[in-house]
């Protein structure tokens, strides 16, 4: 009987110490792969710093990257010049209506036609966050948050949010993060 017993107990001890191993095996096969999926994380985060980087640097300076006698970098330094004098406008526009208005009479909607809405970099194409960066960072114009929407005639328009009321989605806030460490800390 002692004898059934311990052969029992062998045959569960090697097929037990199989189970074992295979798992080890397993675990260290799957090791090297989490490494090579961590590295792949790390790298796009990499390129994606750097990428904010240099995009951020063209409107930072846009003459100093690309030269004097760039039209980019004049195109750029217009749709600056738009955005600063168009934030002018509504912040006027702004303060005047709340200083004027009463219960029965105010301003329900302003919308601006600037050719910044007829860019597909800007209304579509995910650039408007490097103007609107270089707006607060270098300009210091940060009560207000310019955005676009869309008509119902499919045209944008250039709107303003109180700052504190805009919701900012998660590529944006990893945009200003990444320009406020890497160029005003």
């Amino acid at each position: 009987m002692s004898e059934k017993i311990y052969k029992v107990i062998k045959k569960f001890s090697d097929k037990f110490s199989k189970f074992k191993n295979a798992e080890e095996k397993s675990r260290n096969e799957t090791m090297p792969q989490n490494k090579k999926i961590q590295r792949l994380i790390t790298e796009n985060e990499e390129r994606f710093v750097h990428n904010i980087i240099a995009t951020y640097k063209l409107y930072k300076s846009p003459f100093n990257v690309l030269g004097k006698n760039s039209s980019r970098a004049v195109e750029i330094d217009r749709d600056q010049q738009n955005l600063v004098k168009i934030y002018e406008l509504y912040k006027q526009i702004f303060f005047v209506s709340k200083e004027k208005s009463d219960e029965d009479t105010f301003v329900v909607n302003i919308d601006f036609q600037t050719p910044l809405a007829t860019k597909y970099n800007y209304t579509e194409g995910f650039q408007f966050i490097y103007l609107y960066a270089w707006l607060i960072y270098e300009k210091n114009m940060n009560d207000f948050v310019p955005y676009f929407e869309k008509n119902e005639h499919n045209f944008f328009k250039l709107k303003f949010m109180p700052l504190d009321e805009y919701e900012f989605n998660i590529q944006e806030k990893q945009i200003l993060e990444v320009i406020k460490r890497e160029f005003y800390s």
